[in-house]
């Protein structure tokens, strides 16, 4: 099973160079903003003063669930940059990262109402199909993150490309050279 980030939101420069040139992520610099009152919940990301995605949601009866349970998951990813033609990946690599989060507050929400909008710098997120919030929760905690190793992929990059830069191309399309 994989994900594909249309475009991660973040809000220190530092966070979008690093994500961009260490994880090959579309990140773009925005604001994000949660408001917990006790009884609502309320979020937003913004970007470039237009407002991208927005949630509100009632916070559920019932108690809060604290835990500080570890648990652990292995997250592996392709990355790679692009070569001179303009079609390979150079230097292409998989990476290997262990990650240890602990939970420490889950609380449910009820009657989420979650909007996406529309913006000339974004404009593929407006166009996302979202059906019914089911159920959700506010969830605090930390996760720790260890790089456990870096395979090369050395001869690989032109069979790995739709993968590392899948966002780039649609379709991506391999043409013999004369």
């Amino acid at each position: 099973m994989g994900r594909y980030c249309l475009t991660v939101i973040e809000v220190e420069e530092v966070n979008v160079e690093k994500g961009r040139e260490i994880w090959g992520m579309p990140k773009k610099l925005g604001s994000i903003d949660l408001v917990d009152d006790g009884a609502r919940v309320h979020a937003y990301v913004e970007r470039k003063g237009h407002l991208l995605v927005e949630l509100t949601a009632q916070i559920a009866d019932g108690p809060q669930v604290s835990s500080a349970e570890t648990s652990a998951s292995t997250y592996f990813e392709l990355k790679g940059h692009l070569a001179a033609n303009g079609v390979e990946v150079r230097d292409p690599e998989l990476v290997v990262t262990d990650i240890a989060s602990t939970v420490r507050r889950v609380q449910a929400v009820a009657g989420a109402d979650v909007r996406l909008g529309h913006s000339p710098f974004d404009p593929g997120v407006a166009t996302i199909p979202v059906g019914d919030f089911l159920d959700g929760c506010t969830v605090a905690g930390v996760s720790d993150y260890a790089l456990r190793e870096v395979i090369p992929l050395a001869g690989d990059g032109h069979d790995y490309t739709p993968y590392v830069f899948g966002r780039l191309y649609s379709p991506l399309v391999f043409e013999p050279r004369p």
